[in-house]
């Protein structure tokens, strides 16, 4: 027999098959169709943020003032550092040439 409607009970005797019944490989594609919908959704959802972070027009990025702002204390940061070891490489020579 073959089972249109539920049958509570006769459903699982012999000779039965339902409807609702499935082979795992169906279910497995069902399942990952399923899981890369949600990956494309979610690929979206981050490139629609990513247009909204970094507007990139004819390879000119613009930044938002966040991310301006970082980027300014970086390179001071950096200038910094690089001063200060041109003065303590200058200091080291200094020492080692004239014996200050």
């Amino acid at each position: 027999t073959y089972e249109v409607d539920t049958i509570k009970g006769g459903g699982q005797e012999d000779y039965v098959i339902s409807s609702k019944r499935r082979t795992f490989a169906e279910y497995e594609r069902t399942s990952l169709l399923q899981d890369q919908m949600a990956l494309m959704a979610k690929v979206a959802e981050m490139e629609s943020m990513m247009k909204v972070d970094a507007l990139v027009s004819d390879d000119k990025v613009v930044y938002t003032q966040s991310e301006a702002d970082r980027i300014t204390a970086a390179l001071a940061l950096s200038s910094l550092s690089i001063v200060l070891w041109g003065v303590a490489i200058l200091y080291l020579l200094a020492k080692k040439l004239c014996g200050i």
